[in-house]
């Protein structure tokens, strides 16, 4: 019967991507560099489209017949403007660098920038989403400790949102997939538990959580409002980091630097478009922090509303002797926006997540033959080094199998 029951899965997967076709390629500058972050996207089709990888790869699907522009922007160069019927199969994009200087003799107050980030947070219910909405995102974590990779866990997921700054935030989250790996950490048991939760990062985002502190007590607490957003601008160090132009938007990043953590040497890049006051990118991080050490968050203008299309939390805590380093990665990419009720996708009831809950405690069936075309793993580099790795200690399709419990999901108790 496995068999039979495998052919069908596959079957039906093929009948619902009938008439799509992966769209993909790689985006770089005039050197040949990637380009990591740059949104891809249809112009007339604005929630279809992606984020570029590390390495500038971008992947999502669309109609075979579709007759539409593909549209490549990221802070710091033009956007570029390419009809999908000129684009051959081998899709690769060159963005030219767009270099905007800030006038040296150029003074702006501090007061004056915390006027444009209070402005910001003030059309928040203007630039984000306010009414019901569903994002399909794909997210993964993984994990080294003392430098070797240790375990993976991947998930496909539904959000189902009511929106920003409600008096009451409600969002569902459903884990339609998820697989994981042997845990393999080298942690001790108490220390798998204090630092070892794996969760879904949508709540994460800073304008959801509605806190730009990096360092927060509850990284998922929501119930903070607006002016709660604007005393931290009041009480926080803030000066210019960079100004770049995309087409007619001038996009400024603010550093901000709250006074409880400024000593400690972490700060907020808040990057605005003063076209709209909208905050199009959050990045945190330290001092000390590599380029790959800082949380990401970035959103992308849809029919008129920024959605969060991709976040990247990272933690790297230094133990003792024993264990001298545990490193983690969580990274979600939304890859389908609905904005229309009529379009969203029904997930099962069984499958709504608690997100108090540790995805590695969570019961699953492994979809073997989902996971065979499913594409968005794809778009992380750090994939084929995880599984590569983790493949060497015992076959990673047989520790997939081994860590199903039969049952989609268990009972999640609060």
């Amino acid at each position: 019967m496995r068999p039979t029951f495998t052919f069908f899965i596959t079957l039906l997967i093929s009948q619902l991507t009938f008439g799509q076709q992966l769209f993909e390629g790689i985006v770089s500058d005039e050197k040949g560099e990637p380009i990591s972050y740059a949104h891809v996207f249809l112009k007339n089709q604005q929630q279809t489209g992606s984020v570029t990888n590390e390495e500038g790869y971008f992947i999502f699907r669309v109609s075979e017949s579709i007759q539409d522009t593909l549209v490549c922007s990221i802070l710091g160069y033009e956007t570029l403007y390419t009809p999908i019927k000129d684009l051959e199969e081998d899709v690769k994009l060159v963005l030219h660098a767009e270099a905007y200087l800030l006038d040296e003799v150029t003074i702006i107050s501090d007061e004056y920038l915390r006027h444009l980030l209070k402005e910001s947070i003030q059309n928040i219910p203007n630039n984000y989403p306010v009414t019901e909405h569903q994002l399909l995102a794909y997210q993964q974590d993984f994990s080294l400790s003392n430098g070797e990779y240790s375990e993976l866990i991947e998930s496909d997921l539904t959000i189902t949102s009511n929106g920003y700054q409600k008096d009451k935030r409600q969002r569902d989250i459903y884990l339609n997939q998820l697989r994981k790996t042997d845990d393999n950490r080298n942690l001790r048991d108490d220390l798998k538990t204090a630092f070892g939760n794996s969760k879904i990062i949508y709540d994460y985002n800073p304008l959801i959580k509605r806190a730009f502190k990096r360092i927060y007590p509850n990284p998922q607490k929501v119930e903070r409002t607006i002016m709660d957003l604007e005393d931290e601008v009041s009480h926080s160090e803030v000066s210019i980091y960079a100004k770049h132009m995309i087409e007619n938007d001038t996009i400024l990043t603010i550093k901000f630097e709250h006074p409880q953590f400024g000593r400690l040497g972490v700060f907020t890049l808040l990057s605005l478009n003063l076209s709209d006051m909208a905050f199009v990118e959050i990045q945190q991080g330290t001092i000390w922090d590599e380029d790959s050490d800082w949380n990401i968050y970035k959103y992308r203008k849809v029919n008129g509303v920024y959605y969060p299309v991709f976040s990247k939390n990272v933690t790297s805590i230094e133990f003792n002797s024993e264990t001298a380093k545990h490193y983690n990665v969580k990274t979600l990419y939304v890859y389908d926006i609905k904005e229309n009720k009529s379009d969203f996708i029904k997930p099962k009831r069984k499958n709504k997540f608690n997100n108090k809950k540790d995805l590695r405690k969570i019961k699953y069936s492994y979809d073997e033959a989902f996971w065979e075309v499913y594409p968005y793993p794809n778009l992380l580099p750090s994939t084929t080094a995880v599984m590569n790795a983790l493949n060497n200690q015992q076959n990673i399709n047989e520790q997939f199998k081994k860590n199903e419990r039969k049952k989609l999901f268990g009972k999640q108790k609060k």
